[in-house]
């Protein structure tokens, strides 16, 4: 089982049940709903189940002026395990064991991009948004990412489960398998790859691995902005480098953060000179 996340999407249906196929919005993120989709893949059968969730912190820890996280695209990974152990809010959950490139807000301004990225692991575990659903104006995250719906845990007195975070939790626990790939992407990303398919451009992202991965290493290694080996292996020490070519290529000339993301997408692969061509997961 994989589990996908789409920053900035709704489900049309957060039943839970596997299907070849969902129906998924886009939506904006405001930070105060519910407003990604959490997905679990079975690739032997091509099946999904998708849930209402959130990958962004939730404004009230922003004006409480607490420190929060924001996970930049790529590919992560989850073993089952206790999020927030001896807590009264203590429940089985997913807790994050690799790192991860992270906007980091110290001060609780909620000025993220303005800070500078840092590649470790906070962690953003997985876990229940204590939050009714998509309409509802509240959720529970600093930098987690949450399913809707409520634990089983010392301060609801050991109440089951209840909402989609119960059939989410329920799934991945049956699997027979103890860590689960996260592969953060956007809806928008979704929406690219459905209508155009092959003709979609390829992206690259923190955990992309291939060939187009070594070609971006050897120009970046050219250009002074990369010491590493030629693995293939787009990880942390390469991707200080896509951000680091992209803060003197493109920051200059755009203050919006979207200038600097640490994707190699087209503009950046045209800069670099570098091809594209279809790359894994990992």
């Amino acid at each position: 089982m994989v589990f996908i996340a789409l920053r900035g999407a709704t489900p049309v249906d957060d039943e839970g049940g596997f299907e070849a196929s969902h129906e998924i919005c886009t939506a904006d993120i405001d930070h105060r709903h519910l407003r990604c989709a959490i997905l679990q893949w079975t690739p032997s059968d091509g099946r999904y189940a998708v849930f209402p969730g959130s990958t962004v912190h939730h404004v009230s820890y922003v004006d409480a002026g607490i420190g929060t996280n924001l996970m930049m695209s790529g590919r992560f990974e989850y073993r089952r395990g206790v999020h927030r152990a001896g807590m009264p809010t203590e429940h089985d959950a997913f807790r994050q064991i690799s790192d991860a490139p992270i906007l980091r807000d110290e001060d609780g301004s909620g000025n993220h991009y303005a800070a500078a990225v840092r590649h470790y692991n906070p962690p953003n575990n997985l876990h229940a948004g204590w939050a009714m659903g998509v309409d509802h104006p509240l959720y529970g995250s600093a930098g987690c990412q949450v399913v809707a719906g409520f634990p089983q845990c010392p301060r609801r007195n050991g109440a089951p489960s209840v909402g989609s975070w119960k059939r989410f939790k329920q799934n991945a626990y049956a699997a027979d398998q103890q860590v689960f790939p996260y592969i953060l992407l956007t809806g928008r990303d979704a929406l690219r790859a459905v209508r155009q398919g092959d003709r979609s451009p390829p992206r690259l992202l923190f955990g992309s691995v291939g060939d187009a991965v070594s070609r971006v290493q050897k120009a970046l290694t050219d250009l002074g902005h990369y010491a590493g080996g030629i693995d293939g292996r787009l990880l942390t020490e390469t991707h200080r480098a896509v951000l680091a070519y992209q803060e003197q290529v493109f920051r200059p000339y755009s203050d919006r953060p979207g200038a600097v993301d640490g994707i190699v997408g087209p503009i950046t692969s045209e800069a670099l000179g570098v091809g594209l061509d279809r790359v894994s997961a990992g």
